[in-house]
């Protein structure tokens, strides 16, 4: 009888190697493991509490006898079997593990765009698709999907292992096209993500644009939708004129203000066209305009009364008291609201006067800009205005006590301190 050295396992009982594959990131790693003699890597334990548990082990090479009984080690034969012990807990020399660095495995092609510049690709650009392997460049575009779809055609290339693929239509600006490619049994075999170009355009600004009670510490920002932006420092207006400096962090432009600035002030930033991206062609096409206004000075103050006019210009026939519509978006909502009515003394005036409230900046809430003045102009009448209710939706109306004699008139209503609303009435024949 052959001797073995003391703790081999008998043939029955004979060591095996499992194999573990694991394809993680595309690259093929393989590991080979030790197993114990029931088929378990040394340091694994499996539960035992049924067949189901007991799958993920290796199946023995070749099946024991049947009235073999697995022990920890060899004894002299006993009247009754004995189980199997479980797993031993892992070592260090156990549970040793080695690292195994393995070379990327290659794309089977590369699929480059042939315009394209720092924005992206064109519209009308075409794919150079070459192949680096065996297979050719044919043989891959027909396994070539794209995502969103797109219908192109397969162009004869430079040799076999290159093709052009030709959109059947141009690209929409600013969309991403991914391309992806897999083997005929489905494997994926490279993918590629092209975005095409477009013109350059702000998405976000601070403060927002018509934004009221705007700290007076605010700095003011521009983020544009792509990167690589340059220039766009010298393409910014800001009125009233501030002193300050630009900074520029990734998209966004930023302008730091030297000191606060104005309170109670509409502030108006305009950006021109013509910001230009990096090695593109693509800018800015359009100009763009942004307003805001400053809080007042002090302790936080309460919104002005929420009482505007209907229409900014009205009319009313003579000989009768006019009756005008105003829109109440307080609640609860003011029993009344103060009236001042100012006659312009020509029709050159109430012209000029019509123009100013045309183009008032109306969302404001204290700022005087856009509003006419009436330093110069006596007051022709000023009442409290009782404000009726006339539908559910906040509209009500305010009955004059008088009527007007023909003419133009300023009316102004008060509004808590802050900024006046101003329309222009019009008493004539012809309302």
């Amino acid at each position: 009888m052959t001797s073995q050295p003391t703790g081999t396992p008998t043939s029955s009982r004979r060591a095996r190697a499992s194999a573990v594959v694991l394809l993680a990131a595309g690259t093929l790693i393989a590991l080979a493991l030790a197993s114990t003699p029931d088929g378990r890597p040394p340091g694994w334990a499996f539960p035992t509490a049924g067949p189901a548990s007991t799958t993920a082990a290796a199946a023995p090479s070749s099946p024991p006898p049947a009235t073999a009984t697995p022990t920890a080690a060899p004894t002299p034969p006993a009247a009754t079997a004995t189980p199997a012990p479980a797993s031993p807990s892992p070592t260090a020399a156990q549970a040793t593990w080695t690292g195994v660095e393995l070379p990327p495995v290659a794309p089977a092609a590369e699929l480059t765009a042939d315009s394209r510049d720092g924005a992206g690709v064109s519209a009308t650009t075409t794919f150079t698709l070459r192949s680096r392997g065996s297979s050719s460049a044919a043989e891959l575009a027909a396994h070539i999907e794209t995502q969103p779809l797109m219908a192109f055609t397969v162009e004869r290339g430079v040799d076999a292992a290159t093709v052009r693929l030709r959109p059947a239509e141009p690209l929409a600006a600013g969309a991403t096209y991914r391309f992806r490619l897999t083997t005929a049994g489905g494997t994926l075999a490279g993918s590629w993500a092209f975005q095409a170009k477009a013109p350059l355009h702000v998405v976000t600004t601070l403060p927002d644009n018509q934004a009221t009670a705007v700290p007076v510490d605010t700095g003011i920002e521009v983020t544009f939708d792509q990167d690589g932006v340059t220039g766009a420092a010298d393409h910014v207006r800001i009125e009233p004129a501030t002193p300050g400096r630009f900074e520029q962090h990734d998209r966004t432009l930023a302008f730091v203000p030297l000191q606060d600035l104005a309170p109670q002030t509409v502030y108006t930033v305009t950006v021109s066209r013509g910001v230009a991206i990096l090695g593109s062609d693509q800018v800015l096409e359009d100009d763009v305009v942004f307003t805001f206004e400053t809080a007042p000075t002090g302790p936080p103050a309460a919104r002005p009364a929420g009482v505007f006019f209907g229409r900014p210009i009205l009319e009313s026939a003579p000989g009768e008291p006019p009756v005008i519509g105003v829109l109440v978006t307080d609640t609860p909502a003011p029993r009344a609201v103060g009236v001042t009515v100012f006659q312009l003394p020509t029709q050159a005036a109430a012209v000029a006067a019509a123009r100013e409230i045309l183009t008032a900046p109306t969302w404001a809430q204290w700022s005087s800009v856009g509003l006419v003045s009436t330093a110069a102009l006596p007051p022709t009448l000023a009442f409290d205005g009782r404000l009726e209710s006339i539908d559910t939706e906040g509209g009500r109306v305010i009955r004059f006590p008088v009527a007007l004699d023909p003419g133009w008139y300023l009316v102004v209503l008060a509004r808590d301190g802050g900024r006046e609303e101003q329309a222009l009435l019009q008493v004539t024949e012809v309302a």
